[in-house]
């Protein structure tokens, strides 16, 4: 059994080696948290019999707080599904540069019961170096289930993206990444940070070969990155969530990679789980209380965001003439924060109501198929609306 943990008593005796715990890092370990909780939920019942999960910088564990760290949250949802599942071999890998981080995090696991199904495995690198030690080993097969979540302190650790790109180029997984935007615009805005400056510019340059730090935007520098990402052997979908402070001041994107769209509908189900559908402290409609009586919150957010997804997927359908049911659905989990089963009622059916599109139903498919059908722009229509 278990021992119980007081984690005030442990980060009160550790705090000198702890960090804080603000508000949007609550959140975020909240957020990978139920990912992992999801993830695991599917991978014990794919024919993959090891499931890996990788903490590449995990830090201590616990924070100053008394919060756990994303990586003991994830330990104890390993601990319950290696319990639940004994054909499966469980592996958790924790990283940390800090070695007195690493000695707190090696005490607290010592508090927990093992199942012998799971092995965690502890070490403490430079994370650019213990990516490529696992890169060197060729640890994790295809039979492996593997998640990699990469979390930096700061932007700008020389060589690690293109280390986290060979990674994903060579192994089948998915990945959560701390892309610190913020980090960027406040070294582009300070000419007295031309040495941090420079080492960004030179990190970003390493795996985005058209990138102008001084005059790109920061959304376009992510865009360029994810895109960059995606071009990997493995890697089709991804999505950026943007985590902002209290003042709604951006500070960075986790983003997530995966070979398989199943994982781009789980990572939205987390965001609704979490956020509630929104950005982390941003409020994207003003909610008044006439509003209220008519609606809920989650019916406003799902037609704010629909509005400007019916427009692209009109602009999609006029380009390539011809739309599929999964064109149209990974354009709107790539691009907005609806998820799957906001796709059909708020977005489709209002284009084909309007006569905006037609839907082209296969010979010896029901007509009320949706994802087996094809859509396309009304010409008419369409030519009449931009005259």
């Amino acid at each position: 059994m278990d021992k119980v943990l007081d984690l005030e008593i442990i980060a009160k005796e550790n705090e000198k080696y702890l960090d804080e715990a603000k508000l949007h890092t609550q959140y975020k370990i909240k957020y990978i948290k139920d990912y992992v909780r999801r993830w695991l939920n599917v991978a014990v019942n794919y024919r993959q019999r090891n499931i890996v999960f990788i903490d590449s910088m995990c830090n201590a564990g616990i924070y100053k707080n008394g919060i756990k760290g994303t990586c003991i949250e994830v330990i104890e949802l390993f601990i319950k599904h290696a319990k639940e599942n004994e054909a499966k071999q469980f592996y958790v890998f924790l990283n940390d540069y800090d070695k007195n981080k690493i000695n707190v995090l090696k005490g607290l696991i010592n508090n927990y019961n093992i199942p012998n199904n799971l092995k965690i495995n502890i070490a403490n690198k430079d994370v650019v170096e213990y990516l490529s030690m696992l890169i060197a080993k060729s640890t994790f097969s295809n039979s492996c289930f593997t998640l990699l979540y990469t979390d930096p302190y700061n932007f700008g650790i020389p060589n690690l993206l293109a280390t986290i790109k060979r990674f994903i180029d060579k192994f089948y997984c998915e990945l959560l990444f701390n892309y610190f935007s913020s980090d960027v615009t406040r070294n582009k805005k300070n000419t007295s940070a031309k040495n941090k400056m420079s080492k960004i510019k030179n990190e970003l340059s390493s795996v985005i070969t058209d990138i102008n730090i001084e005059d790109d935007e920061n959304k376009e520098i992510l865009n360029k990155l994810i895109s960059t990402y995606k071009h990997t052997n493995n890697i089709k979908y991804s999505f950026a969530y943007r985590f902002n402070n209290t003042n709604n001041a951006e500070l960075y994107y986790i983003i997530f990679f995966t070979p398989n769209k199943r994982g781009l509908e789980l990572i939205k189900e987390s965001i609704w789980e979490v956020f509630n559908g929104e950005e982390s402290f941003k409020k994207q409609i003003d909610i008044d209380k006439s509003q209220l009586k008519l609606f809920n919150t989650n019916d406003l957010l799902i037609s704010t965001y629909s509005g400007p997804m019916k427009e692209s997927i009109i602009k999609l359908a006029y380009e390539k003439k011809e739309l599929s049911y999964e064109d149209i659905e990974t354009y709107v989990l790539e691009n907005s924060l609806l998820k799957d089963s906001h796709i059909i009622k708020p977005i489709i059916n209002p284009l084909l109501e309007g006569g905006i599109l037609e839907k082209v139903t296969p010979a010896g498919v029901r007509k009320n198929n949706y994802k087996e059908s094809k859509y396309k722009i009304n010409d008419k229509i369409w030519y009449n609306s931009i005259r």
